[in-house]
């Protein structure tokens, strides 16, 4: 069997419905097998960045793992600011670079690029596959680098003669699942005693509570603690919650910020934020100033 229907039949075998992307002589022979795959439907953008964009949000409301492709050469560059996305948002995409044949590297071949590289910066991981009984393996471990700990794009670049190349039928490997983080039990006590003793706080939330609005509504409800949310995360809470006292940062409400600067609040709960520049209306220090803080 050629190498790329075995990447096709992990991806089935991990219930990859859609693949994004644009058709062209590099990525050729992935299209081909889709054909055989009724399982995963193509869905073709105009531009190989629309087509990041499209897996990055697929990735976010979907909550599995996007899958984008495009071409060697100006394909591959055309997807990098949709994976810088996927890499701030924290979603899990795989992308996937056509190359061109090996024998022809470093001879000025017609759209040739060392793409990987270009993406070490903006995924966890990016590497091209110049074996092709090594692509499949790199998928599985780019797809599992993906979904596990902090979720995040990855990379993988298929020069054409690898994924045309005929390959044994490997032994699929089991397609990982994201597993819940979670904090050590010993620390939730420790943190629900001092919530119980703290007579007043807000809570501050940002797109990492996508996954667990509920929860974070019903924890606001009976504490009856105020929340504000970073532009991210706008839209997550209802606006029309009554505890919600609107978004801090960058086009931000007044009311957010005259929680975010009362000096009465005794402690602060960040949930799903990192606290990045926008978020945090460039790292304003009052967030947390004076007030007992935890962050999840």
């Amino acid at each position: 069997m050629k190498s790329v229907r075995a990447v096709l039949d992990y991806l089935v075998s991990g219930n990859v419905s859609k693949i994004f992307g644009i058709p062209a002589g590099s990525v050729n022979a992935f299209f081909d097998e889709l054909y055989d795959t009724p399982s995963i439907t193509p869905i073709i953008a105009k531009h190989e960045g629309a087509a990041a964009y499209m897996a990055a949000s697929y990735a976010k409301y979907s909550q599995s793992l996007g899958v984008c492709i495009g071409s060697s050469g100006p394909g591959g560059t055309n997807l990098v600011t949709g994976a810088a996305n996927a890499m701030r948002e924290h979603l899990p995409v795989l992308f996937l670079t056509g190359a061109v044949p090996v024998n022809t590297v470093g001879l000025n071949a017609s759209q040739e690029l060392h793409a990987d590289p270009l993406y070490q910066s903006v995924t966890k991981y990016s590497k091209r596959v110049d074996k092709a009984e090594d692509l499949l393996s790199e998928i599985h471990k780019a797809v599992e680098i993906a979904l596990t700990g902090v979720p995040g794009p990855v990379h993988i670049a298929m020069p054409i003669d690898v994924q045309l190349h005929d390959i044994p039928a490997p032994r699929m490997p089991a397609f990982p699942s994201r597993t819940p983080l979670l904090p050590d039990d010993h620390l939730i006590h420790e943190t629900v005693d001092k919530m119980t003793e703290v007579k007043s706080g807000y809570i501050f939330v940002g797109q990492g509570i996508r996954g667990s609005v509920n929860d974070v509504l019903e924890l606001a409800e009976t504490l009856s603690w105020p929340i504000v949310t970073t532009p991210q995360a706008k839209g997550l809470i209802p606006d029309d919650h009554p505890l919600l006292a609107g978004v801090f940062g960058f086009a931000g409400h007044e009311q957010a910020s005259q929680l975010i600067n009362d000096r009465t609040k005794e402690a602060v709960l960040i949930l799903g934020s990192s606290l990045g520049e926008t978020a945090t209306n460039n790292w304003n220090p009052n967030i947390n100033k004076n007030k007992w803080t935890i962050q999840v």
